[in-house]
């Protein structure tokens, strides 16, 4: 069962998803996601494949959440979800590998293999948070100090955010403030 941090971290994550507001999640916001992610690519080759990932991901969660099949994910579906994700071990572990592999991609704006804090700040911006705080997360999320983001950084970020109760882990802020 989700915890009250969970659940408002899930919460501000819904929010941020439902890119145009409309407290329902659907092919809209995937739509104005990928035109975002439009913004920060510098490759188009490399936007076009990011983004079919994206929305292959996008597709399995809204057949997974959408539980009354009317093509819209509320804010209670999500949770549910997300609920029923974190409370399966391998469902989640199945799951977390292809997540952070995708935020991996698409911190990595122009291909290089390398998450940096200008990567970071363009992901901030394109889910519409103040970049202003993007240099003090990335710090706390840069564990070896080396200004990039490993995968396995972002992996324990990603846990983190999903999964962590305590209010100062860093992971927390890896989509912005709450």
């Amino acid at each position: 069962m989700l915890t009250d941090f969970q659940k408002t971290k899930l919460s501000y994550l819904f929010k941020l998803v439902d890119a145009n507001q409309d407290d329902r999640i659907d092919n809209s916001d995937l739509e104005v996601l990928v035109e975002r992610l439009g913004e920060m690519a510098t490759d188009p080759d490399r936007l076009a494949e990011v983004s079919a990932k994206y929305r292959v991901m996008y597709a399995g969660m809204m057949e997974m959440a959408d539980t009354n099949r009317d093509g819209k994910v509320t804010l209670e579906e999500f949770l549910a979800f997300e609920d029923k994700m974190l409370g399966d071990r391998e469902m989640y572990d199945q799951m977390a590998g292809a997540i952070t592999d995708l935020y991996g991609e698409l911190l990595d704006r122009n291909g290089d293999g390398k998450n940096d804090v200008d990567d970071y700040r363009a992901f901030l911006k394109t889910l519409r948070v103040d970049t202003s705080q993007a240099d003090e997360i990335f710090k706390a999320l840069d564990k070896n100090g080396d200004g990039q983001l490993t995968r396995a950084e972002l992996q324990e970020t990603l846990l983190e955010f999903y999964l962590s109760n305590d209010t100062g882990a860093p992971g927390n802020s890896f989509f912005g403030r709450i």
